[in-house]
């Protein structure tokens, strides 16, 4: 270890190939020749791509800064100036990035995103490259932003397990700074999914908890906090998941956790925090912002997840430590949503920041907000009502304007929660509703109680009467049950498919059904 606290390798195994090297240049000329051809063959012409990316490309500039904010680099090109550079190049990697990036700003053209797979990312001569891992970088940006996240898991992992074979998860200071940059973008790419999915990373982070460990004290708002900020986020994401993946009367004391992410919330500077109420218009301040809003999403989706088995134990077993890890998991939703809906507001027509897969960590803080108001006779705080009402107004809009059938599904779902009649009873409501990727919510019937002498709630008012719980994910069979739920149709879906099949039979949460229909975003 360096005195800087960075652990160091004096030797990387690295491929028998430069990872900077381009197979272009090597004995695969010809290879290279058709692989291009073949990606060429599922592109439109340059005056149609250019138009394209001229007029829908306002993502590249925050996905490029993103990067850099990650790994502290500076490797920012305009999207039209890489365009124009790589249309006609006999780099496959590097036509193949273009070709994901098009298919990006089109929010389609699957066809594309499949040859670059199978042509560029399946071979290893093409993706053990620096332009290679790139390529696959900005596909895993672009099945997150589509709402396919075992897409790009599957993409995340054969990165990550290329990126070590080359050694770039090594601090080598012989290796150049954009080594260091493909890595940690894989890596938190990798992170970021497993999370959500509740899989197992496949990276063991023993190396890096000694180097933050040891990089924390006296780090708070000084320079150079912000990777460590975002690691620490990410090593916490994976205690998360090994937490979750054991049976429940494994779980050990969580207090260290909880004092580490008080820690990490306490790095940044009190200005980097606060949240703007006007946009600045397109540019670098704004792409800047929502970097910034991105990395606080990730932040308290860590601190809600978290804290999230805290929202199963019963009121009749609410300890102290309990009842505070709930109210940290609303805090956590609270402060979530509000920078959601900042970045899914609009500037020049477009959304700030435009992700599926962000839409649905929205969708569960608002399902946490909803759940915390259970049991209280209370109003819930009149700005959480506001967030909850804006949320599923977004979720309208992208269902209506863009035709999202998950933004729908959302709204079908907190529709169901929020249903009661005059008095606030659930009015033909299923026992169980099962959230994809999430959890169960469980109806447990009240006692009967004097109607007459309940309060009655304005009929705006989200209110659930009954008693409601979020059963804690079976990590153990988690992928199988969302499966069976999404890709077997009436396998599960009976059980509330009088309820509008909210994860019906047209839809899988991957949208690997929507992958085969023409009309799908």
């Amino acid at each position: 270890m360096s005195s800087n606290g960075h652990i160091e390798s004096s030797s990387v195994p690295l491929l028998e190939t430069p990872p900077d090297s381009d197979p272009c240049t090597d004995k695969t000329g010809d290879s290279s020749a058709e692989a291009c051809q073949l990606l060429r063959s599922a592109m439109p012409s340059y005056d149609t791509m250019m138009d394209v990316l001229r007029r829908q490309g306002t993502w590249w500039n925050s996905y490029r800064q993103k990067v850099q904010v990650i790994s502290s680099t500076s490797r920012i090109e305009p999207l039209l100036d890489f365009a124009t550079r790589v249309y006609t190049t006999n780099n496959p990697s590097e036509l193949a990035t273009l070709a994901v990036a098009y298919a990006r700003s089109i929010g389609g053209a699957h066809d594309i995103l499949e040859r670059v797979e199978s042509t560029i990312i399946s071979k290893t001569a093409y993706v053990a490259t620096i332009t290679g891992l790139e390529c696959l970088i900005i596909l895993g940006k672009t099945y997150t932003d589509f709402g396919q996240p075992r897409r790009a898991w599957l993409v995340w992992k054969r990165g990550m397990a290329i990126a070590q074979l080359m050694g770039l998860h090594l601090h080598n200071r012989q290796l150049p700074q954009s080594h260091q940059q493909i890595w940690w973008c894989i890596y938190h790419g990798e992170r970021f999914m497993s999370l959500l999915l509740g899989l197992p990373s496949g990276f063991n982070d023993n190396l890096y908890e000694l180097e933050l460990a040891a990089s924390l004290p006296g780090l708070a708002a000084n320079e150079g906090w912000m990777h460590y900020f975002v690691l620490g986020c990410a090593i916490e994401a994976g205690r998360i998941v090994e937490r979750n993946l054991l049976p429940q009367h494994y779980h050990t004391d969580t207090r260290d956790s909880y004092e580490r992410l008080e820690a990490l919330q306490h790095l940044p500077p009190d200005e980097w925090w606060k949240v703007p109420t006007a946009l600045p218009p397109r540019g670098m301040e704004l792409d800047g912002l929502v970097n910034r809003m991105l990395v606080h999403l990730f932040f308290f989706q860590v601190q809600m997840y978290f804290h999230l088995p805290s929202m199963a134990d019963s009121d009749g077993n609410q300890g102290g430590s309990t009842a505070t890890s709930k109210h940290t998991c609303k805090l956590a939703a609270r402060e979530l949503l509000t920078r959601y809906l900042l970045l899914r507001r609009q500037v020049e027509g477009a959304y700030v920041f435009d992700c599926k897969t962000s839409d649905f960590v929205g969708f569960t803080a608002v399902v946490i907000l909803l759940l915390s108001q259970h049991g209280h006779s209370i109003n819930p705080p009149s700005d959480d009502k506001l967030l909850i009402q804006n949320a599923k107004d977004i979720f309208d809009e992208l269902a209506v304007k863009t035709g999202c059938s998950i933004a729908a599904q959302f709204n079908g779902v907190l529709d169901l929660l929020c249903a009661r009649d005059k008095y606030g009873t659930g009015k033909d409501s299923p026992a169980k509703v099962v959230i994809p990727l999430f959890g169960s919510i469980l109806w447990r019937r009240l006692p009967s109680v004097d109607i007459s002498a309940s309060p009655r709630y304005p009929d705006s008012q989200p209110q659930l009467s009954d008693e409601v719980a979020i059963a804690t994910p079976d990590y153990s069979c988690f992928f199988q049950q969302s499966s069976t739920l999404l890709s077997q149709p009436g396998s599960c879906i009976d059980e509330f498919a009088a309820y509008g099949s909210f994860w019906g039979d047209g839809i899988m949460w991957d949208l690997d059904m929507e992958w085969h229909n023409n009309d799908a975003i």
